[in-house]
């Protein structure tokens, strides 16, 4: 179910879309395009069948890009067909995690330059894919910010084209990162173990937990040899 309506955030039916438990929830005019878009996918049988995963940092350097990236890669080496999605441009970019950063294929800029209707399994093939995880990452020249409509749209052709979409967001709320919420099954933020960074996160937790549909916290090792021993063993389990 969407639920399309007028308004800023703070008039915005949140409770509508919690009792009915919308999917999205769709502010007009900003998301107009969108809108049709879907109506028109759904006329033609292109139904949703991927799941979408969120994870944010609590603070910044938490290591919320590392743990999209795991999980992500976790995902697809149990089966399922996983898409990557960098949706924070000021981030350094998940394909230099993956060590990726020199696979041919589509970044941001021109999926953001994209116009017109876009076919799910031709944009999942123009995307970097060693090793069959589909990955949409920021490069280095950066966009400022991801527009709500590109966001949308990797959104749509992920769950349309993949079984699981990971999405990395930035601990900013704009109309991109709130769609995205609102959009995702689970949402995860990074906590590293220290005092600080619990406070911040608080923080962060507090504003997107009005967006988000289910919540689960994730504490990281402060230590940065003991965080990359724990990731390793994470990863050499899900093989």
């Amino acid at each position: 179910m969407v639920i399309a309506t007028r308004g800023v955030p703070e008039t915005l039916p949140w409770p509508a879309v919690e009792t009915l438990l919308a999917e999205q929830l769709v502010v007009l005019p900003s998301a107009e395009a969108w809108l049709v878009d879907r109506l028109a996918d759904l006329a033609e049988g292109r139904l949703d069948r991927g799941r979408v995963v969120a994870v944010l940092g609590g603070r910044g350097g938490a290591g919320a890009s590392v743990l999209a990236t795991a999980l992500a890669v976790c995902a697809r080496r149990r089966g399922p067909e996983t898409m990557l999605i960098d949706a924070d441009p000021y981030g350094g970019a998940v394909d230099l995690v993956l060590g990726r950063e020199r696979l041919a294929g589509l970044p941001w800029p021109e999926l953001v330059d994209a116009r017109g209707r876009l076919s799910p399994p031709a944009l999942v093939g123009a995307l970097p894919s060693g090793g069959s995880l589909a990955l949409l990452s920021c490069d280095q020249s950066t966009v400022d910010g991801v527009p709500a409509r590109a966001i949308a749209t990797a959104l749509d052709v992920g769950r349309c084209g993949r079984d699981l979409v990971v999405i990395d967001l930035p601990r900013r709320f704009d109309d991109a990162s709130t769609l995205a919420l609102t959009t995702a099954e689970r949402a995860y933020v990074v906590v590293p173990a220290d005092i600080r960074s619990g406070a911040a996160a608080r923080v962060v937790a507090s504003a997107a937990a009005t967006y988000a549909q289910a919540w689960l916290s994730s504490s990281a090792v402060p230590c940065p040899a003991a965080s990359t021993r724990m990731r390793s063993r994470s990863l050499s389990t899900c093989r």
